[in-house]
């Protein structure tokens, strides 16, 4: 989406009652509208959409999801075989990947922790002093 369009359906929605007037918030939705939508006429969409359905502002959840009810076209792809999920799990980039990835709240790439190498090896001796204790038990149990 073009930024003037975008800032033109922001600005649109602003008409809705107890529309939020922090600027914050408002570059939130701004960024939340260029995410959801592909281009200028799904947010045109989107926005003419909500005027007709919302009389007070609903939020950004709710409009997420009234985007993927009545806007957003939820076909898949050849690449993802119309299913949204490519054969390494992630997401495609098609529509209905895109449905995947925002109505899944679960959905988070895997980062693998960072650790220096002193909490490595306390945790290794951590594990170790566990292992140590449960062959201190079993020899208990067994003799």
């Amino acid at each position: 989406m073009t930024k003037e369009k975008i800032t033109e359906c922001v600005g649109r929605l602003s008409l809705i009652r107890f529309f939020p007037q922090n600027r914050f918030a408002i570059a939130e939705l701004a960024r939340i509208v260029n995410e959801l939508c592909v281009n200028d006429a799904e947010g045109d969409r989107l926005t003419d959409e909500a005027l007709r359905r919302f009389d007070e502002w609903c939020g950004p959840v709710a409009l997420r999801a009234f985007y993927w009810e009545r806007v957003a076209n939820r076909t898949g792809c050849e690449t993802c075989h119309r299913y949204g999920v490519l054969e390494n799990g992630r997401p495609c980039t098609c529509a209905m990947g895109r449905y995947r990835r925002n109505s899944n709240d679960q959905y988070r790439p895997y980062v693998p922790p960072r650790a220096t190498p002193d909490e490595l090896a306390a945790s290794v001796a951590w594990s170790e002093e566990l292992t140590a204790q449960d062959s201190e038990r079993r020899r208990r149990v067994e003799g």
